[in-house]
């Protein structure tokens, strides 16, 4: 049973308590491995008399107890011989037992005096059954640790591509060149796992998540691993079309047809269009070879095509004859301006 009396006597004019400042431990270990709980004990230890001992020294030690069974002592950390006030930092290592489970593990800050003995060379072992604690909220704390076998996380992209993989917010992964990955997991917990909406394989091939194996449609996943998983991933491929003259450029699913329509003859814009500038299609050039407006293009890789056109002039007749009618009479009007202008006499 954890001891439970307190000190005998104290200096009433010193501060007295033995606590536990902070505690770091990990949540989650493998079975049958040896781990450690470290701790900062704060304490203020004053020198006492009385019941036929009298001390300014004590025993200062960190022990880990089964919090179902307080009298299964788990281990204790290393012994420090402390006096005064002041901080020690401890560590208590422990094995995991060899099953999954949950260990919930009460971690005392314990003391015990030290008598004062009279002469050279006196040794004083502490006494198993004289570790005391206060009492004090602060001089015990409770954790709970999952202890569980490690797991393999088997993960399958198709197609196999390079995909970076994020579990957990932090671990990054990429899967190989058969687009595969394989990652040692904690069992009995929770991991989430992450995929790119989007992986840009070069300049004009790119891949786009679809979904995961089993349907699921969207990137970023939570499972809980009992055991070992395999997930698959689905991603299509996508290749860039360029095209220059015509619209059409654009992402387009591998294996998948494109219709190219280039654009009906047509006049220019103002002012060319007006006096008879017209723009005309003279064919298809690049990854298509083509005299034909429509053309389809099958999408197995990227393609650059172009749409030739041509300006041509070609002025309407009664269009040409109103312009050329404005041109004679403007003409006409300006000539006889000017003779009129030099039949004006002259001022002298």
């Amino acid at each position: 049973m954890v001891a439970d009396s307190r000190v005998a006597a104290q200096n009433e004019e010193t501060p007295y308590y033995v606590e536990i400042g902070t505690i770091h431990y990990p949540t989650e270990v493998t079975i049958n491995s040896t781990f450690q709980i470290f701790l900062t004990i704060n304490f203020s230890m004053p020198s006492v008399a009385g019941y036929s001992m009298s001390t300014s020294k004590w025993f200062l030690q960190a022990r880990a107890y089964n919090s179902s069974n307080p009298t299964h002592l788990l281990a204790n950390s290393n012994l420090d011989l402390v006096s005064g006030q002041g901080s020690q930092t401890l560590d208590v290592t422990l094995r995991a037992p060899d099953t999954e489970t949950i260990l919930n593990i009460t971690i005392f800050a314990m003391y015990q005096p030290t008598p004062s003995f009279q002469g050279p060379n006196l040794q004083y072992t502490p006494l198993e059954s004289s570790w005391r604690y206060t009492h004090a909220q602060s001089s015990f704390k409770t954790v709970s640790i999952a202890v569980s076998d490690e797991v393999a996380l088997v993960l399958n992209v198709s197609p196999p591509i390079h995909v970076p993989v994020t579990i957990d917010g932090f671990e990054s992964y990429v899967t190989d060149n058969n687009g595969s990955l394989t990652v040692s997991l904690s069992g009995l917990r929770w991991h989430v796992i992450e995929l790119p909406t989007l992986v840009q394989l070069g300049t004009s091939v790119r891949a786009i998540f679809v979904s995961w194996g089993d349907g699921y449609p969207f990137n970023v996943r939570d499972e809980y691993f009992t055991g070992s998983r395999e997930l698959s991933v689905n991603y299509t491929t996508q290749y860039l079309l360029q095209v220059q003259g015509c619209q059409g450029s654009g992402w387009y699913v591998q294996g998948s047809a494109v219709t190219l329509t280039a654009m009906d003859e047509g006049a220019d814009r103002w002012p060319l269009g007006y006096f008879g500038f017209r723009t005309v299609f003279q064919g298809w050039k690049g990854d298509v070879q083509s005299d034909n407006k429509t053309v389809r293009l099958l999408m197995d890789g990227p393609h650059q095509v172009a749409c030739v056109t041509e300006r041509q002039f070609r002025p309407p007749i009664l269009r040409a004859a109103i312009m050329l009618s404005f041109v004679v009479v403007t003409f006409g009007i300006l000539w006889k301006f000017a003779r009129s202008r030099r039949r004006l006499p002259r001022k002298r």
